[in-house]
């Protein structure tokens, strides 16, 4: 039988390096999604991620457990986040015919270009969308 030990704790500079990297990321991400809520979208940046994953897909559709796992979300979350996509026009969830082994999300046409007019940096669209209330 093996002895578990402790765990190894970082150093002072192993500290430092972690910060150094985690607090832009942190930051990043932050800044991304509040200009995402704060355009005329209204749009979180993990709705963002769904529709860019799905523009960026063959049909602009995905499997929802490989979408699942590209957006690093739960199955749950994910459903609850196609639901509000389809709400709003921007997706869809359905057993496809030439593929019935499970569920796909699709981007409507509205999604794709909901998604362009969200896009970072670009100017804000009045393209409502998915508001989280």
């Amino acid at each position: 039988m093996v002895a578990m030990s402790e765990p190894r704790w970082l150093s002072e500079s192993e500290q430092w390096a972690w910060r150094a990297h985690t607090a832009p990321q942190a930051e990043s991400t932050s800044r991304l999604d509040r200009q995402l809520q704060r355009g005329d979208s209204g749009m979180p940046a993990t709705y963002y991620e769904i529709l860019v994953a799905l523009s960026e897909s063959p049909e602009r559709e995905l499997r929802m457990s490989e979408l699942a796992e590209f957006t690093k979300s739960s199955r749950s979350r994910l459903s609850h986040a196609i639901a509000r996509l389809e709400e709003n026009g921007l997706g869809d969830s359905a057993v496809l015919s030439h593929d019935k082994r499970g569920a796909f999300a699709v981007l409507t046409d509205d999604g794709m270009t909901t998604g362009r007019a969200a896009a970072p940096g670009t100017s804000p669209r009045s393209a409502a969308c998915c508001s989280t209330a």
